[in-house]
């Protein structure tokens, strides 16, 4: 069975990605999905939920042991 070749992420992605980081550097934890709504004036929380759950899938970022988001332990390059 071949291994499916991973796509990049979208610019709405990397723009997602990049305020996590910011978030993070200016309050010690992810942002909560509300806040990702706010930012990017998504009409619902699905949206910014949908683009949370893609950058899990595409390895940017992990749950821990108690279930809260982090960044993944080896952090992939954002093309």
């Amino acid at each position: 069975m071949k291994a499916r070749k991973q796509r990049p992420l979208t610019s709405r992605q990397q723009q997602v990605l990049g305020f996590m980081r910011e978030f993070f550097l200016d309050n010690d934890q992810i942002p909560p999905i509300h806040a990702i709504q706010e930012k990017f004036e998504f009409a619902s929380i699905n949206a910014a939920t949908s683009h949370v759950m893609a950058l899990a899938r595409k390895g940017f970022i992990e749950k821990n042991l108690v279930g809260k988001w982090r960044f993944a332990r080896v952090q992939k390059e954002v093309a």
